[in-house]
């Protein structure tokens, strides 16, 4: 890639082919869950440090933000992505890149 534009590659690790599975032992992504139906963004978030699944699997996600989406908007099943970047050649996926992406992407929303 020859300019500065970072390219997030998003895939469903759940469509059912296991092409994808391997993005949940990502220790450094965003991942979304979207609407079943619609693809409406109803969790944007980081995994830095922590595969995805150890973060998707932590009980106070389950505990509060899943609950939280049951109980207000009625969803009980969703669909689960996680981005893939694709950097610039010049430049490296840090924490920080992440952080700050995930940032702009929840401000955008």
């Amino acid at each position: 890639m020859q300019d500065a534009t970072i390219i997030l590659d998003w895939r469903d690790v759940n469509d059912g082919s296991g092409r994808w599975d391997h993005r949940w032992d990502y220790s450094l992504a965003l991942y979304a869950i979207i609407h079943p139906r619609t693809d409406e963004i109803l969790y944007l978030g980081k995994a830095d440090g922590r595969t995805v699944r150890a973060r998707w699997n932590v009980a106070d996600k389950h505990d509060c933000m899943w609950r939280r989406i049951e109980e207000e908007r009625r969803i009980f099943k969703h669909g689960f992505l996680v981005a893939e970047f694709q950097m610039p050649d010049a430049m490296r996926l840090t924490r920080q890149v992440v952080c700050d992406i995930e940032s702009m992407l929840i401000s955008a929303l």
